[in-house]
């Protein structure tokens, strides 16, 4: 399978596996206002999920399972519902959409025209989701930086993880960098500061 065709099979499981959890994250959401906005989100990644699967079917696409790497970003994110720890269960879900941001943002000149058409009617939403968990990352940042460290530490290291046994391919690699090395300087906006992949290696 081509690697651009590989993108869109992780990303149509991705989104069906972040349906769950933002389903979760509404149950304790601090605010009423808040919860409205994650239901939002929800509707939102159901249609990605349409809109990945519409393309695949169309593109006579089957997908295996989810990468490891990516497997376990999203094990991680379950952690932080079972938990209904608020603060690393908007932590976690910024880096995933910083991760989805960067990965369909680098497809953009390399899909057919209308698999491109899909992912910037996608990026659009997913650029608002980012947004949302920033602002409310910010509202709890206060006294809970090293929960917010601690996410993205675990984050750097299960891709420093298959970095080193190369279970990823060259592209996704870089994007990974790129996507935790923006992270890094949105955090850092916000008066928190974690160390790169590089550092952690």
């Amino acid at each position: 399978m081509a690697a651009a065709q590989h993108i869109l099979c992780e990303y149509q499981q991705a989104e069906e596996k972040g349906v769950g959890l933002l389903r979760q994250l509404k149950t304790f959401a601090p605010t009423e206002e808040v919860a409205e906005e994650i239901a939002e989100q929800v509707e939102d990644e159901l249609r990605h999920t349409r809109l990945f699967a519409e393309r695949l079917k169309d593109l006579d696409i089957d997908c295996e399972t989810l990468m490891e790497a990516l497997a376990g970003i999203y094990d991680l994110a379950q952690e932080c519902v079972d938990k209904k720890d608020w603060v690393r269960s908007i932590a976690i879900q910024t880096v995933i959409e910083e991760l989805a941001m960067a990965t369909f943002t680098n497809q953009l000149g390399k899909q057919d025209e209308e698999t491109e058409s899909v992912l910037r009617e996608i990026i659009v939403d997913e650029q608002r989701h980012l947004e949302f968990g920033m602002r409310e990352l910010n509202k709890v940042r206060q006294g809970n930086e090293e929960q917010i460290r601690d996410i993205h530490l675990k984050v750097g290291k299960i891709f420093i993880l298959a970095f080193a046994e190369n279970r990823l391919p060259q592209s996704i690699r870089n994007t990974a960098k790129k996507a935790h090395k923006m992270h890094q300087q949105r955090l850092r906006k916000i008066g928190v500061e974690v160390p790169g992949i590089a550092d952690l290696a």
